[in-house]
């Protein structure tokens, strides 16, 4: 679905009685439209915390002084700002760039392609996650790569992004539509309008379930910033 196809969506559906949905007419006011991309981007930033709608990976390389690797953009190789001497552990490319849609680590696979368990202090070689993006390893193993396989986001959509992709399955569209709804009632003033978007957070919830309780989402993987040949290592 495009970004303005949920326009139209919207425009008939949930704000069809609102000027900001032009009374039913098939589109957004011009001068909402960033506010609503604003709303769609928070709505999918919940739905892809919610659901593991999309999986990336990126290669981290051990150092010696750390035990506590975040996994943000300013450890990238690629980080074009200054980060006052932060080591740039994240090996990424030009080509293939970290972007910091990183919502939660999922698992550790080492050099040999063999999976790490996580957070078993029993275990041959202890790997933590103490924070969503935080990777902890009691014992760092300097030079040797590790691959990251981890829960993302869906890219930000700029606010005139409106030919954009919303990359969801279908089966989650009308939660998508909720939870704009939910957001758009709750800027709004008034004791009416405060109904509407506890009525509509309750219709993201539902729908929300409904998904979850049917298993009708199937993440999908991506193969950016991942496997790409380092020092003879693929």
């Amino acid at each position: 679905m495009l970004v303005s196809e949920l326009f139209t969506k919207l425009s008939q559906g949930v704000f069809s009685n609102l000027s900001i949905g032009m009374d039913g007419g098939g589109d957004i006011a011009a001068n909402q439209k960033a506010k609503i991309i604003g709303y769609l981007n928070e709505a999918l930033m919940k739905l892809h915390s919610k659901f593991v709608l999309k999986q990336s990976e990126l290669t981290l390389m051990q150092d010696i002084t750390l035990r506590l690797y975040r996994l943000s953009v300013r450890n990238a190789v690629t980080y074009a700002g200054g980060n006052g001497g932060v080591i740039r552990f994240i090996q990424d490319t030009v080509d293939a760039p970290f972007t910091g849609d990183l919502i939660k680590i999922l698992q550790v696979t080492d050099s040999d392609g063999c999976d790490v368990v996580l957070n078993d202090p029993t275990g041959s070689w202890p790997l933590f996650t103490p924070q969503p993006d935080v990777l902890k390893i009691v014992t760092p193993m300097p030079g040797l790569p590790l691959v990251i396989g981890y829960q993302a986001r869906h890219p930000v959509i700029a606010p005139n992004g409106f030919s954009a992709e919303i990359d969801i399955p279908a089966t989650l569209e009308t939660a998508l539509v909720s939870h704009i709804a939910y957001q758009t009632f709750f800027h709004m003033n008034g004791q009416e309008h405060a109904a509407k978007s506890a009525d509509h957070l309750a219709m993201f919830e539902e729908a929300c379930n409904e998904v979850s309780g049917r298993d009708l989402v199937n993440g999908s993987v991506s193969q950016s910033n991942t496997r790409f040949e380092l020092n003879g290592w693929v």
